[in-house]
């Protein structure tokens, strides 16, 4: 700890507030202007930095229970007189994007010479009451919603000004270890919105007010609806609109301003009023427009609330929420007051480094879906590598195993990634799961602690292949033996007569289609055993146990005699009345591109097999004409895997043009890539990224390249495309073009067929 701290400074919280949920607390310091100044922060659960009322600072970065990271931030443009405000959320309740732990904070503001504040119990410290306490949940998967009353005042983020809340007791609290960040800060740039329609907003008693899961289920560690101080959800659900003629950013009794930006955009939603008659204010927002007639934002659309709300008196406000989230349209509404709204923007919360690789395409539905796969990354790769930033904000295990492969083809390192594998290196059993498996999203703490994703503990250890693969990690390798060694163990109980795993529990997950259904996932499921022997090669690559991978060539051997019927694999093996194992003449689409991706089976094994996969599967495939028996797959992850299948075995035009097929609709409406092929759900989805190493080893014609030997794989380049990668290799750039390609010392590429 000293090594991050000096003595003066203490880990530091209100002891009265430590096991309260939804207590947020305010830390001032006030100083005077130096040259070098740095502040050094660490902290739990959740918190916002001030420099003079600007946001310099979102965190902390997350880490595995029991270790905290720690932020540095050099502190800029800096007046005589300076006043830092810290912001700390203390959520005490169980989510999938963090863990349920006590909190606490510890800071000193310093520079070479001289430290010149610290936490301490001498530190100001102040009950944040502007903000409720006991409102609705977020999310299912995340914390608790905003909402402010009328004793917000962005004064108190302004030096000289003072603070009008109860000054709290501190006391020393701490438990844990401390991490360096190692990550980049996001940079917190600006978007503006463009206001779009005004409209009459009126209550229609007759509309059903939006119910869901999180609102009731105490299970959570929610407060009971009864005890809401303000209900934001029963008044947006009702609102009807009416459009006006005029178009204007002034707001009166009933009235609703909507509002959008080019993109959907994440981080934390601002809008900047000045209210001249007493106002309850509501802004909410969504990915997309829900109707032709008028802007419709469905706050609940993806499960959340995604909705403020502020009692703000007559007075000019910069209003910056403190969670955040994605919207591209927004709407301010008022149902009694009067206000004039100065601008709606979002300040951006992404991965910096997302822009390092510099790109060129000539075709121009290419370069939007590449444009929104990078969008799609920098916003899912802040600290962790993220599912979504909206609804769950959480680190799942699979979708890493993509979003990973985005981090260094646009940034050239994967520093995020490093980080997330390490939470998981440091996660130890504590009750929360059986034990020897790691669950399926971390940080987290579940309500639920019997779940987890056998599948995706699977994907953990091959994802860890693959980072080693890219990476000499000495140390990570070290640290995460021990929960490889765990999951082996694990898993051989579930194994049968043969080696293959039969009747595995929990849940078991596939692909968002058919192949989740009981009735293909009983008795011994083919894609988990594809996906198994992959887990027993890379386990036994990590470990340098060779009966590992001599398992995982008779596993390989067990899947291709007794699941093929001749046409097609089945999905799953039973037993019949005799206890043999039998096919159970069920067949998805999933299935075939598990077994092809992992290579149980190759086209020179099965080239009738692997010629129906390419030319009639697929998002074309007329499901009901062509193989109706075999049901079709849905985005994750079926057609990740058929999309890849098909680079490597050389069709890299169709794979392109089933990402054009796939990926453009997105990309034109939202301008990031989404979870589903359809809307619902999140429309930012991180492992939809890797649509950007699609179009990048289709036109390049690169297959993979070796970081640690500098050997760059290629196979053929796509002609009649015109393409420039400027590609961040580390601290170097390698050119991919058309034209020709221009290596880095060291580099050298090898053509494969």
């Amino acid at each position: 700890m000293r090594s991050y701290f000096s003595e003066k400074s203490l880990p530091i919280f209100p002891i009265r507030y430590i096991d309260e949920k939804n207590i947020s607390i305010l830390f001032k310091i006030d100083f005077s202007k130096e040259d070098g100044l740095q502040f050094v922060i660490a902290g739990e659960s959740e918190f916002q930095i001030f420099l003079n009322g600007k946001l310099i600072g979102y965190g902390p970065a997350r880490a595995a229970h029991g270790y905290h990271r720690v932020d540095k931030y050099n502190l800029k443009d800096l007046k005589e007189h300076n006043r830092l405000v810290v912001i700390l959320a203390s959520y005490r309740v169980n989510t999938f994007d963090r863990i349920n732990t006590k909190p606490f904070i510890q800071f000193e503001l310093k520079n070479s010479n001289h430290i010149i504040a610290s936490s301490n119990l001498g530190s100001e410290a102040y009950l944040y009451e502007p903000r409720y306490q006991k409102v609705v949940r977020l999310s299912y998967q995340r914390a608790f919603s905003e909402s402010y009353n009328s004793k917000y005042d962005n004064k108190m983020f302004l030096f000289g000004n003072s603070i009008n809340l109860p000054r709290l007791e501190l006391q020393e609290c701490f438990d844990g270890k401390y991490l360096p960040r190692r990550i980049h800060y996001p940079k917190l740039n600006e978007v503006f919105a463009a206001l779009k329609e005004k409209d009459r907003a009126f209550i229609n008693g007759k509309k059903e007010i939006y119910q869901d899961r999180y609102m009731f289920n105490e299970g959570m560690g929610i407060f009971p609806v009864k005890d809401w101080v303000v209900d934001p959800n029963k008044v947006i659900s009702q609102i009807d609109y009416e459009k006006l003629s005029e178009i204007n950013n002034t707001l009166k009794d009933g009235q609703s301003l909507a509002y959008a930006f080019k993109n959907n955009e994440t981080g934390f939603v601002r809008v900047k009023v000045k209210v001249s008659k007493p106002t309850d204010l509501y802004i909410y927002f969504d990915e997309i427009n829900n109707s032709k007639d008028f802007i419709d934002v469905r706050f609940y659309r993806n499960y959340l609330h995604d909705a403020i709300s502020y009692e703000l008196n007559a007075g000019e406000y910069d209003l910056i929420a403190f969670v955040p989230n994605s919207a591209k349209y927004v709407r301010v509404t008022t149902l009694k007051g009067e206000a004039v709204v100065e601008s709606v923007s979002m300040i951006l919360l992404e991965h910096p480094d997302s822009h390092k690789l510099k790109y060129h395409l000539n075709d121009k539905k290419l370069k939007l879906i590449f444009d929104s796969a990078r969008r799609t990354f920098a916003s899912n790769a802040v600290d962790i590598l993220m599912d979504c930033p909206s609804r769950e904000r959480a680190g799942w295990l699979c979708d890493s195993y993509f979003t990973s492969s985005a981090e260094i083809l646009f940034t050239g390192k994967n520093l995020v990634e490093r980080n997330f594998l390490e939470n998981y290196a440091l996660y130890r059993y504590h009750g929360d799961m059986e034990k020897g498996m790691v669950p399926m999203c971390y940080p987290a703490d579940f309500f639920n602690n019997e779940m987890y994703i056998p599948n995706w503990a699977m994907f953990y250890v091959v994802e860890l292949e693959a980072y080693i693969n890219r990476h000499n990690d000495n140390k990570l390798i070290r640290q995460s033996k021990k929960n490889v060694k765990d999951l082996v163990k694990f898993f051989k109980k579930y194994e049968n007569e043969y080696g293959l795993l039969e009747n595995l529990e929990n849940w078991i997950m596939i692909d968002w289609s058919h192949a989740n259904d009981p009735e293909s996932i009983c008795g011994v499921n083919i894609p988990s055993n594809a996906l198994y022997m992959a887990f027993l090669k890379a386990a036994g690559t990590i470990l340098k146990d060779f009966n590992l991978l001599d398992k995982a060539k008779r596993l390989r051997k067990e899947i291709q005699n007794r699941a093929f019927d001749g046409e097609f694999f089945v999905d799953n093996l039973i037993r019949n009345d005799e206890k043999e194992l039998v096919r159970n003449n069920r067949y998805t689409e999933a299935t075939l591109y598990y077994l092809f991706y992992f290579n149980v089976i190759n086209k020179n094994e099965y080239p009738d097999l692997s010629q129906k996969m390419i030319n009639d599967f697929g998002p074309h495939r007329n499901v009901e004409m062509t193989y109706p028996q075999v049901y079709p797959c849905n985005a994750f992850i079926g057609d990740y895997l058929r999309l890849e299948i098909l680079l490597r075995y050389g069709y890299s035009e169709k794979a392109l043009e089933e990402t054009v097929d796939f990926f453009y609709n997105m990309a034109k409406t939202t301008g990031t890539l989404w979870e589903h092929a359809f809307v619902h759900g999140s429309l930012n989805h991180g492992f939809a990224s890797y649509a950007a190493n699609i179009i990048f080893k289709a036109l390049t014609g690169v297959k993979r390249i070796d970081y640690i030997n500098k050997v760059i794989y290629k196979g053929k380049t796509l002609k009649g495309h015109s393409y420039k990668f400027v590609v961040p290799i580390n601290n170097q750039k390698i050119t991919f073009s058309d034209k020709g390609d221009t290596l880095i010392d060291g580099y050298k590429i090898v053509t494969e067929e």
